[in-house]
This record gives structure tokens, C-alpha cells and sequence, in this order.
């Protein structure tokens, strides 16, 4: 009796251990239990959390693999089961807690549904001995927003503005004209004026909500044309004063000549009285506005300029009065200018007489000073750097020469302004520099020191060809000039790396000369040549 009551009591306690809080059996493992060819369970979902209350399933993916990573068997049973959510309902309505479901390729999908109690959903999948588990949290959704919105016109254009509250995920403007928008705050422009129902409708996942408003939709009023202006001479600032928003203008300035700017700036031909006409529009129609605009020539400007010189250069300034609006310059030697305060440079000395004119829309006035340019003969002056017998000279005249006149003191001349002269021997020279413009000419004279150098010494060898040889100047101290004479008569050769071509085969005696402005130097070799076999 004791026996039987305790087995009893045993197997309530398993029932009682194995069901969930919805009264589903959860099956049981047992760790004893050794399995050879145990499988490695996966399962996963998309989503961390759902929202009860949602007829929407979430598949969970299901895979198993063996120890060595290969897949199990096609048709390998699989339990599913869950403390909270169903996999389903049965025929009585009541919902699926556990499930058993087939392997193929290692893989099983299991559609999960969250159920109407929240809490945290943990999934066991089992295979044999083989656990896998997956907690998913069930929340309650939020609640559903409530839609509202305010809205502000300009015209045909009107900007709405969403003010819902519970956090809508998701908006449907409906404006009453056949259009819609699924912007937040969209911004609507009607085509016609009119009265027109707008409706907003706000949902997220606890639900929607919509909200409806009669909205007026007008072209606004016209504007009322008006402007002001001031007159500088004969130019005229037009500034657009109109109210009620224009968009555009049209302007009659009374002169046969028009703008469509909002603010334009006229300059009149002629002194005198003008009508001037502002039409403004926008959508809503137009108004016009006039004035008289007297505009009168102002004063003509008065001449006056300073004249800096500096050398055969002069800085013109002008220092008119009266706001001229050109200038016209006329330097004396044939030569003019339009600028303000030119910059002008004569070409030979003498005394100048420079007009200005300047003018603006009132007339125009001339004023006429003497400009004196004195000469300015050039100054001569020269530098040189020597590298053996040859002398680099340059000119650093200043006063700007036109012409130069070397003597290197040698009985060598130049008219170059930067030649370079070689010296026959060495010694001293004295080397002068003349140079000349219109206005006269100056002479500088240097010594120029060329010393004594080293006369070369010959050297050169050859490779030979069957009957070809050709020589390779081998000498040192800067020789200048070379002479080959290749032993056979055939002349002579002044290149400093010639090739030969012997007439026959034999022994010949190859002498170079090398000479520079210090001496010259000769070295023979004897060179044997054979022809080809």
C-alpha cells in the first residue's frame, strides 16, 4: 500500500514537473541517456520580441548538425514546445504548445504566434538528447495613437503639421482634392480656390486613428501698388513699396523704356519730367501706381590733374571735380588714354603738353598742362666672369641704352649687350663698354685678367674592326682643337673621336695633336689592322 502510494505521488510530481502554466506538456529529456550520433540544435528568429495579439507568426528557423558537422538523417523527428505563445490552435480553438516536426537537409520551420499573454516565451526544441532553447519576449502592444493636426495657408499653398500623440508609426493625408501623401508634415498646393475636407488617418501596431478638418483655400488679396525713388543726375533708384505680395512688376518709366525688376535703376537720356507707371500682380490679380520723376543733368565736372615725373616716366593723377563719368588723355606725343590716373612713359625727352577731358551727363570740361621729361642718358656699367681664356660679359647699365659698343682690348668688338669674347693669349686687357639712348651715351672700362693655363697633353686609344679602328680622344687640359693622322695617306681628320677604315692590312703609325691657347701636344701609336678571313 505504501509502495503504490508512493508511485503515485512520483508520477504526479513528473506530470506536474513536465506541464507549463497553460497546461501543456513540456516532454522530458534524460541525461542517462547516451546518444551516438547526438545533434548540435540551433534555433533562431528574426524579431527579439513580438506584440500580443498579433495574427502574425514568426517562423523560427530551426538546424541541426552531427559532432563531425554533417547533417542528420531526412526525416529525424524534432519536438517543439513553448511556455507562452502558440504554434497554432487545434480544432477546439485551444492553442499548440508542443509540436513535433521533420528534418530535411538538417533544417525545420516552426510559425511561432505570440499569443494575448505577455511574459518572455521560452522555446525548447529536442531531439533524442539534444536541447536547443530561445527566449523571446511577448510584449503588449502600445496604444492606439490618437490623429490631430493644425495647418497654415499662404495663398494656394498650405503647410500641414502633424500634433497626434501615442506615436504613430505610419500617416495617410487625404487633402480632398484627389491627392494624397504619406509625409509626416507634407506641404500641399491646390490648384483652384475652394473649401476642401482634409482627413488624417495615424496607426502604429495598436491600432489607427483619424482626424478630419474643413480647410478654406483662397488666392489671397491683390497687391496695392506702390514705390518710391531718388535721382542722382539723370539716374533714377526705383524701390518697389507694394503690399500684399507681389510676384511680379512692370515698370514704365515714361521714356518709351520698361523693366520687369522690383527694384530697378534708370538712367534717362535727357533732363526733364517723366510719368513713371509700377503695375504689380499675383495670383489673386494686379494694381498699378504712378509718379512724376524729375530728373535734372547736374552740374558738369571740372578738369584738374597732377603729373608726377620720375625719368621719362609720369604719374598722372586726376583730381577733377564734379563726379565725371570718363576721361579722355592726351599725352602730347601722339599717344592717349581713357583710364582715371594712367601711368604714361615717353620715349624721348623734350616738354609735353598733357590734356584731360573729363566729362559726365551734364557737359564736359578739358584742363591742359606742360609735362617736362629732362634727359637721361644711360649709365654705363658691365660685369664679367672669366673660365680660362674666354670672358662672359654683362651688361648693368642702367638709364635704358638702346645700343651697346664692346671693346675687349684685344682689338675685338661686340655690339651685343651680353657677349662673350675668347681671349687669344693670356694677359691683361682692358675691356670698355659704351652705351647710348636719345639722350646721349657714357664709357666704362674694366681690366680683364686672363692667366696663363696648361697646354693639353695627348692621349686616345681604339678598338678595331677587321679594317676598322675607331679612336677615342683620351687627352687632358681642356684641349680645343684635335688632328688625327692615321699613318696611310689618306688625309687628315679634326673630329676629336674619329673611326678609320684602312684601305689594306698592315702596321700604321697614329699620331694625335691636340692644341688649346696654351700650346699643343702630339702622342703617336702604332696600330695593326687585318682583314677579315
Amino acid at each position: 500500500m505504501r509502495r503504490a502510494t508512493f508511485a503515485a505521488i512520483l508520477a504526479a510530481a513528473l506530470i506536474a514537473v513536465g506541464c507549463s502554466k497553460e497546461g501543456n506538456p513540456i516532454l522530458p529529456t534524460d541525461p542517462r541517456t547516451t546518444d551516438p550520433d547526438k545533434l548540435t540544435l540551433n534555433v533562431t528568429s528574426t524579431h527579439a520580441q513580438l506584440e500580443t495579439g498579433s495574427t502574425t507568426g514568426e517562423t523560427l528557423k530551426i538546424t541541426a548538425r552531427k559532432a563531425d558537422g554533417s547533417l542528420p538523417s531526412d526525416g529525424t523527428q524534432i519536438t517543439v514546445n513553448t511556455s507562452l505563445g502558440n504554434f497554432g490552435v487545434d480544432s477546439a480553438g485551444k492553442p499548440i504548445q508542443l509540436i513535433t516536426r521533420t528534418l530535411f537537409g538538417g533544417a525545420a520551420d516552426v510559425v511561432f504566434f505570440a499569443g494575448s499573454t505577455s511574459g518572455v516565451a521560452n522555446i525548447m526544441v529536442q531531439a533524442g538528447t539534444s536541447v536547443a532553447s530561445l527566449n523571446l519576449m511577448l510584449v503588449d502592444p502600445p496604444p492606439p495613437p490618437v490623429a490631430d493636426f493644425t495647418f497654415a495657408q499662404s495663398g494656394l499653398s498650405v503647410l500641414f503639421t502633424d500634433m497626434s500623440t501615442g506615436s504613430p508609426a505610419s500617416y495617410r493625408w487625404r487633402f480632398g482634392d484627389g491627392r494624397e501623401s504619406t509625409e509626416r508634415n507634407p506641404t500641399h498646393t491646390y490648384q483652384l480656390a475652394g473649401t476642401y475636407t482634409v482627413s488624417l488617418e495615424v496607426s502604429n501596431s495598436g491600432g489607427s486613428s483619424g482626424k478630419n478638418k474643413f480647410i478654406d483655400v483662397s488666392l489671397g488679396e491683390p497687391p496695392q501698388a506702390a514705390f518710391a525713388f531718388t535721382t542722382d543726375g539723370l539716374q533714377v533708384n526705383f524701390v518697389d513699396r507694394s503690399k500684399n505680395d507681389p510676384t511680379s512688376w512692370s515698370w514704365i518709366f515714361g521714356d518709351n523704356t520698361t523693366s520687369n525688376l522690383r527694384n530697378p535703376i534708370h538712367t534717362y537720356g535727357a533732363a526733364g519730367t517723366y510719368t513713371v507707371v509700377l503695375l504689380a500682380a499675383n495670383a489673386a490679380g494686379s494694381n498699378s501706381t504712378s509718379d512724376v520723376v524729375q530728373v535734372e543733368a547736374g552740374t558738369p565736372p571740372v578738369a584738374k590733374f597732377k603729373a608726377t615725373v620720375t625719368g621719362k616716366q609720369v604719374n598722372f593723377v586726376d583730381q577733377s571735380t564734379g563726379t565725371p563719368t570718363s576721361w579722355l588723355w592726351n599725352f602730347g606725343d601722339n599717344t592717349t588714354s581713357s583710364l582715371p590716373n594712367p601711368i604714361h612713359l615717353y620715349t624721348t625727352s623734350g616738354t609735353y603738353t598733357v590734356t584731360l577731358t573729363v566729362a559726365n551727363a551734364a557737359g564736359s570740361n578739358s584742363a591742359s598742362d606742360a609735362v617736362k621729361i629732362d634727359p637721361v642718358p644711360p649709365v654705363a656699367d658691365f660685369a664679367f666672369t672669366v673660365t680660362g681664356h674666354q670672358a662672359n660679359f654683362v651688361d648693368r647699365s642702367t638709364g635704358n641704352p638702346s645700343s651697346w659698343s664692346w671693346s675687349f682690348g684685344d682689338g675685338g668688338t661686340s655690339t651685343q649687350q651680353n657677349p662673350i669674347h675668347i681671349y687669344p693669349t693670356a694677359g691683361s686687357y682692358t675691356a670698355m663698354l659704351t652705351v647710348t639712348n636719345a639722350d646721349g651715351s657714357n664709357s666704362k672700362s674694366q681690366v680683364v685678367v686672363i692667366e696663363a693655363g696648361t697646354a693639353p697633353k695627348a692621349a686616345f686609344t681604339f678598338t678595331k674592326n677587321n679594317l676598322q679602328v675607331a679612336f677615342a680622344d683620351q687627352s687632358s687640359g681642356a684641349p680645343t682643337t684635335w688632328l688625327w693622322d692615321f699613318g696611310d695617306s689618306s688625309g687628315l681628320s679634326t673630329q676629336q673621336n674619329p673611326v678609320h677604315t684602312y684601305a689594306a692590312a698592315g702596321s700604321y703609325t697614329v699620331t694625335l695633336s691636340v692644341s688649346n691657347a696654351n700650346g699643343t701636344n702630339s702622342v703617336s701609336q702604332a696600330v695593326s689592322v687585318t682583314s677579315s678571313p
